[in-house]
């Protein structure tokens, strides 16, 4: 029997699609310490790259924020300051289980361990030019991909799978969902890179975005095929994209829908 196939349409041009944030408090509680690794870390946590130092990535790194502050996030303690970051920053990674693996002067490194190794890293200071207190200094993750499944999917990532199953890194192959606050939740954004190609789409059944203008053409639901298109072999719980040779127009195979 046939599943359903939708047909997403290329972006026309990046445009904003948020509609105002949310901030969060700012409260003393620290989140919960991860198991200590078999090989603590014993670089340095000074410097702008410290964090970055500290991980033990299987693909590429990427810093997450941290840096300048204003006088009200001075925190009390190396613990509370990496709240501080969770809470301003909000970063798309893991919020609670860091561990402080080292400390030198007045510096602090948290990390949050997989199976014994660095994947997100936070280094806290406490000297900076002007805020009092402690503060996150700089931050850097590895790809969300190389998180378990239970870490990630709490979190505003979908991670795909190769043909062989292999999970593969979020700055290859992404999706994106609208904000829920501004009730775009039920678009999607996904996008494929290949070098520094990127073929971004959107998977619009509300119709929130006007075709010639924010997309390159109409979103359709359950249509067929045309002539070349292919199996990209990548897979997403329910969802497998397909392309053809016109980068204005990609196919979605929804495994779970059964027409009447």
């Amino acid at each position: 029997m046939r599943k359903g196939l939708t047909m997403t349409a290329a972006l026309a041009a990046m445009t904003t699609v948020s509609c105002g944030g949310e901030t969060a408090g700012n409260d003393e509680t620290a989140p919960g310490p991860a198991p200590a690794p078999s090989s603590p870390y014993s670089g340095s946590p000074h410097g702008s790259a410290a964090a970055r130092r500290a991980l033990e990535c299987d693909g590429k790194a990427s810093d997450s924020g941290g840096g300048a502050r204003s006088k009200r996030d001075g925190a009390s303690s190396p613990e509370n300051a990496l709240k501080t970051y969770v809470d301003t920053e909000q970063p798309d990674e893991p919020r609670s289980g860091h561990r402080a693996e080292r400390k030198e002067g007045d510096r602090t490194l948290h990390s949050f361990d997989v199976e014994g190794r660095t994947k997100v890293a936070v280094v806290a200071a406490k000297n900076q030019k002007d805020p009092p207190g402690r503060g996150p200094q700089t931050s850097a993750s590895c790809d969300p991909a190389e998180l378990p499944p239970s870490l990630t999917n709490p979190l505003d990532h979908e991670i795909w799978t190769d043909p062989s199953g292999e999970r593969r890194p979020v700055t290859q192959i992404s999706n994106h969902r609208g904000a829920e606050h501004c009730e775009r939740h039920s678009a999607h954004f996904p996008a494929v890179s290949s070098g520094k190609n990127t073929r971004l789409h959107a998977r619009d059944p509300a119709h929130h975005f006007q075709a010639g203008t924010q997309l390159s053409a109409p979103y359709h639901n359950d249509v067929h095929p045309p002539a070349g298109a292919h199996d990209t072999g990548h897979r997403s719980k329910h969802r497998q994209p397909w392309h053809t040779h016109a980068k204005t127009k990609a196919y979605n195979r929804n495994r779970q829908r059964r027409p009447p």
